[in-house]
Parts: structure tokens; C-alpha cells; sequence
């Protein structure tokens, strides 16, 4: 099941990170992040997927802008913040019932530079909306991934539909 994942993420962020990799059974990640070649690495928070199981994966998010609700948040799933070079690195092992997570980290980073509030970068503004946008796809993806998945009962369902019948 993993590879159907890592297909289907293949197809929509056209390929790896690493866009000379073209073998799908590689243990390679997936930029998540918009950038580009006109960024500036240390301003721009930059978004990993690397699929490790069936439906699971290894969200690395690298100098994310960061305040005290968005620690919270992390901390709901375990010590996953670290200093890195250039800013906060945040890991995060999920899977595909962690969408509803991903749409909540997508609205908290958002709201770190709402009107009203203060951060210490400027460049903030523009990269935690680049941020929040960029979750906000990859939700809508494992969104779209899961649909296309028939639905497989468990077993008690399956003994009540031959019942039925």
C-alpha cells in the first residue's frame, strides 16, 4: 500500500524532492513546499513527506515560523521541535487519519502573523502563508488518495452484510 501512496504523491508533486529520481519504490522524500529558485533558503520553511508504511509518513518541516500555539499543538504529539540552523525543525510520523492534524497546523501556522500579532521576522508573513497553503494541499491530497481507495469493512461489517443477505 505504501507504494500506491508514494505513487499517487509522485503524480502530484511530479516526482521527489530530488526531481532526477524517477524509481517510485526509492526511500526518497517529497518537497511539500513551493520553493523555487527565485527563494532564499534561509527565509522559506521547507516541507518533506517521506512515506514509511502503509498509509504513514514522516512530515519534516525545516525553519518554520513558530509562537506558543503552534508549540502546543507539536507538543500533542511528542517532543518533535529542535533548533536547527536557520530557525525551528519540526518532525511529525502520521498517517492518513491525521488529516484533520494537518488542516489544524495549517491554520495555526497561518494565524502566527494574523493582524494583531506580533513575530520576530518580517519575512513571516509571507511564509507562514506559503506554509499554511502548502499543508492545506498535501491535506486536500491524502484527501483525494483516500476517496479513490475503496473502503475495505472490517470484519464485523462484512459478517453483518452476509447476515443481511
Amino acid at each position: 500500500m505504501s507504494r500506491e501512496l508514494k505513487r499517487f504523491l509522485f503524480d502530484r508533486y511530479g516526482g521527489f524532492a530530488n526531481k532526477k529520481l524517477k524509481d517510485v519504490e526509492r526511500d526518497e522524500a517529497f518537497q511539500i513546499d513551493d520553493f523555487g529558485p527565485e527563494d532564499r533558503y534561509h527565509l522559506c520553511c521547507h516541507i518533506q513527506l517521506r512515506v514509511n508504511g502503509d498509509n504513514a509518513f514522516e512530515l519534516s518541516l525545516e525553519n518554520i515560523p513558530t509562537n506558543r500555539e503552534l508549540s502546543e499543538l507539536i507538543a500533542l504529539r511528542g517532543p518533535n521541535i529542535a533548533d536547527g540552523d536557520f530557525g525551528t525543525n519540526i518532525s511529525l510520523q502520521l498517517n492518513l487519519a491525521d488529516i484533520g492534524f494537518l488542516r489544524d497546523l495549517a491554520r495555526v501556522v497561518r494565524r502566527i502573523t494574523r493582524r494583531g500579532q506580533r513575530y520576530n521576522n518580517p519575512n513571516w508573513k509571507w511564509v507562514c502563508r506559503r506554509t499554511g497553503e502548502s499543508l492545506e494541499r498535501l491535506a486536500r491530497y491524502l484527501e483525494a488518495y483516500q476517496r479513490r481507495r475503496p473502503a475495505i469493512p472490517d470484519e464485523d461489517d462484512l459478517f453483518a452484510l452476509l447476515r443481511e443477505e
